[in-house]
C-alpha cells in the first residue's frame, strides 16, 4: 500500500508512526519490533554457517539484519528503522558472527549526502565480477556496495529495470 492508501484507511497511522517507527505496526502488517522478534532465531541460524548466503528482501528486513550484523553500538535498536538502505544495490558484509566489528563501507558516505545512486559509470558490472575470480576473499570484518542500477530517480517504475 502507498502512505495515501494506507491514510485513506487509518488517519491516525502517519501520526503514530512519527511518534514511534519500531513500534507502529502497518495495517495488515507488522512494526520494526514484529521484524526483530520474526528474524531473531534466523539471526542466531547465521552464527552456524560457513558458506556465503546471499539475503534478498525489503528495506525494512535488511535495515534490521544490517543494524545486527554491523553491531553498531552509537545507533541506537530504536533507530534501525532510519538506516538507509539503498535501493538495486548489493551490500556484502564479511563477518565471522563473533570476533570482529565490521567496519561499514565508505560509500554509505556518499549515500548520505545524496550522491546516490552513483554514475553509470561506476555499476557493478560482469567484468568486474570476472576481475575478482579466483581472487582471495576480503577480510573479515568489512562492507562493501556494489550498484547494480538504474538510478531510481530516472526509472519508470519496474517496467525498464
Amino acid at each position: 500500500m502507498t502512505e495515501k492508501q494506507i491514510a485513506a484507511e487509518d488517519e491516525r497511522f502517519g501520526a503514530d508512526r512519527k511518534v514511534d517507527k519500531l513500534a507502529t505496526r502497518y495495517p495488515h502488517g507488522e512494526s520494526y519490533l514484529d521484524i526483530m522478534t520474526r528474524l531473531e532465531p534466523i539471526i542466531l541460524e547465521l552464527h552456524s554457517y560457513q558458506e556465503p548466503l546471499l539475503i534478498v528482501s525489503h528495506q525494512a528486513t535488511l535495515r534490521v539484519l544490517r543494524h545486527y550484523l554491523l553491531r553498531d553500538r552509537s545507533i541506537a535498536r530504536e533507530k534501525c528503522p532510519t538506516i538507509d538502505i539503498p535501493q538495486h544495490t548489493v551490500m556484502k558484509i564479511t563477518w565471522d558472527g563473533w570476533n570482529f566489528e565490521v567496519q561499514p563501507s565508505p560509500l554509505q558516505a556518499q549515500m548520505k549526502s545524496k550522491e546516490w545512486p552513483p554514475q553509470e559509470d561506476q555499476k557493478w558490472t560482469r567484468k568486474d565480477a570476472e576481475a575478482l575470480r579466483g581472487q582471495p576473499e576480503s577480510l573479515i570484518g568489512r562492507e562493501e556496495w556494489f550498484w547494480l542500477g538504474p538510478d531510481p530517480k530516472r526509472s519508470d517504475g519496474q517496467q525498464n529495470l
